[in-house]
């Protein structure tokens, strides 16, 4: 038994996080508190979300480093363009939108990985600084503080509150419900259809899985534009929770959400990866970074912590792909 949950990254990652929280809670005690599960919860649900697409990327053999750039992306056209022609629009309206704006800017990473057969890595690291110039050049580059009425309607929609003896309110917003939503419909989909065995069968030996009559360029365009749905999905969240929206924010935050996935036990080289790992490597990352600012830790160490879990979740699934081949 022992040995067996020894073998299940996932059952690991659960037993890491929760000795994590006890020694945390043990220096300081505020870390039990509702109003900080409230904030590590709400922290996880960008990431959360941002991370369902870049496991299913990677699942597939691939890496992307621009959907911070497509969210940002999504998030301040769709905030300028309604702006402009209806202020009143409806908060699903301003969702649909930017989730076709960024499923097209996925789309386009697809069609280049695929018509040119180049790195994943690269094309995207390409795009990422497309994406941004074109913002920056054509869409516009102010603070935009007069966000439609609708974020600001949905920014204050939470499912439970909670009023701390000092009179802090804290919330636990209603968007982690769609990340709820999310996660069981991409778990679904790598489970059960034939596109999730795709997306694995890809990954894990790109050349077998084109012999055995895989549709390669569907899998391709599937994974690229649902991290772009996803990652323009997660640009209206961002505005709605910040109350304005920036085409400098986002970018630059792609590593804590790689090494999240990556330390769920998505494999960096493909046909690897679950949703449950994905979300427990989330709420790791969250919570680390969340209790070195309790701790009064310098920001900057949070980086140093983030690049040292990358090393050693990699640094684990080699030896553990050694392991296997001896």
């Amino acid at each position: 038994m022992v040995k067996r949950l020894l073998k299940n990254n996932e059952a690991i990652l659960f037993f890491i996080l929760l000795i994590l929280s006890i020694v945390f809670g043990m220096i300081n005690p505020t870390f039990f508190s509702l109003g900080n599960v409230f904030d590590i919860t709400k922290n996880s649900i960008e990431m959360g979300i941002l991370s369902l697409g870049v496991l299913l990327v990677l699942i597939s053999g691939g890496i992307d480093v621009s959907f911070m750039a497509i969210s940002a992306f999504a998030m301040y056209s769709v905030v300028k363009l309604y702006i402009a022609v209806n202020p009143n629009a409806n908060i699903l309206l301003l969702f649909l939108t930017a989730a076709i704006i960024g499923a097209l800017l996925g789309l386009f990473n697809a069609w280049l990985i695929h018509r040119f057969k180049l790195s994943a890595f690269i094309i995207t690291l390409g795009t990422a600084n497309v994406f941004r110039g074109i913002l920056l050049s054509f869409v516009g580059s102010d603070h935009i503080i007069d966000i439609p009425g609708s974020l600001i309607d949905f920014s204050k929609m939470n499912i439970i509150e909670y009023v701390d003896p000092q009179g802090v309110t804290y919330g636990l917003h209603i968007s982690v419900i769609l990340l709820i939503i999310l996660a069981v419909t991409i778990h679904l989909i790598l489970k059960y259809t034939t596109m999730g065995r795709s997306i694995y069968a890809v990954g894990g030996d790109y050349i077998s899985a084109e012999r055995i009559g895989i549709h390669i360029k569907k899998v391709h365009v599937f994974v690229y534009c649902t991290a772009g749905l996803l990652a323009g999905i997660n640009g209206i969240i961002h505005s709605s929770l910040v109350r304005m929206a920036s085409p400098f924010d986002l970018v630059g935050d792609e590593l804590n959400v790689i090494a999240a996935v990556v330390l769920g036990g998505a494999s960096i080289t493909g046909g690897k990866g679950s949703v449950l790992g994905t979300i427990l490597g989330v709420l790791t990352i969250v919570t680390i970074n969340s209790s070195l600012i309790l701790l009064h830790v310098s920001s900057y160490w949070q980086k140093v912590v983030t690049g040292l879990i990358i090393i050693g979740a990699i640094s684990l699934q080699a030896y553990q792909n050694k392991k296997k081949k001896v």
